[in-house]
């Protein structure tokens, strides 16, 4: 087992789905997949710990789970992509025709790399902050506008105390009930 048994099991008593990483051959990237995968590099070893030790987990109405490595591979275009939100928020800009909206939001998701989603109550996300002030921080974001966030949390490692709190109900965040 690895070191985030403890808090797959947690997930796990609350009826979530887990299947362990198969190794995947990742000869044949897109362009967006170079990009995540530049960007795990410059993540905590902690969060690269965690990707890696899951190909799936998922809640039990698959309406919130967290990125596993092979999904920041794949390109998925039947279902959400690990960059889903960015698109979602760019093909806005675009339609706007707003270059310097687009811009920001360039700037934005090439500094916070998705790892959670939800569709409970609209859509939201957990993101850990790869550059500057929030290096290494998790943020909250959610529609309408992905891009207003909230620290949940100073490290990955705190992000998971809090939800192992939350998943036993011993100290509630609203944010992360979006995601059990």
């Amino acid at each position: 087992m690895n070191s985030y048994s403890w808090f797959i099991e947690l997930l796990l008593q609350k009826g979530w789905s887990f299947s362990p990483l198969t190794e995947k051959q990742g000869d044949d990237l897109s362009s967006a997949s170079n990009r995540a995968l530049n960007l795990i590099k410059a993540a905590p070893q902690s969060f690269q710990a965690f990707i890696h030790s899951f190909q799936e987990l998922s809640s039990s109405g698959e309406d919130s789970w967290f990125l596993s490595y092979s999904d920041y591979l794949e390109s998925n275009d039947a279902g959400f992509s690990w960059d889903e939100y960015e698109k979602l928020s760019i093909q806005a800009a675009e339609e706007d025709g707003d270059d310097d909206e687009k811009e920001f939001l360039t700037e934005f998701w090439n500094s916070y790399l998705p790892f959670a989603y939800s569709l409970r109550n609209g859509y939201a996300y957990l993101a850990i902050g790869m550059f500057g002030a929030n290096k290494g921080k998790i943020i909250y974001g959610r529609e309408p506008m992905f891009e207003e966030f909230s620290v949940e949390a100073e490290s990955f490692e705190e992000l998971l105390d809090s939800f192992a709190l939350t998943l036993t109900s011993q100290k509630e965040s609203i944010r992360l009930l979006d995601f059990i």
